[in-house]
């Protein structure tokens, strides 16, 4: 009874920690996926925050969207 219980709490313990790991992996690779564009007037606009994020990512050749929250924001994926 009592190694059964232990063994359950161990392999208990392991997934847990698995789990944060992945989960902490998963924020941090879409904390560094998108990046703020600021613009002279201040104001996003769909269109001009989708052409600039493109324009940026044209260089290392990556595909991504831009979009408009409180600034242009834009997010690239591999």
């Amino acid at each position: 009874m009592k190694r059964s219980f232990l063994l359950l709490l161990t392999i208990l313990t392991i997934f847990i920690i698995l789990g944060q790991g992945v989960m902490g992996n998963d924020e941090q690779l879409r904390g560094n996926r998108c990046f703020q564009i600021k613009f002279k007037t201040g104001k996003c606009v769909p269109k001009e925050c989708q052409t600039a994020c493109q324009e940026k990512l044209r260089k290392p050749k990556l595909k991504g969207e831009g979009f408009c929250m409180k600034e242009c924001t834009c997010c690239f994926y591999t």
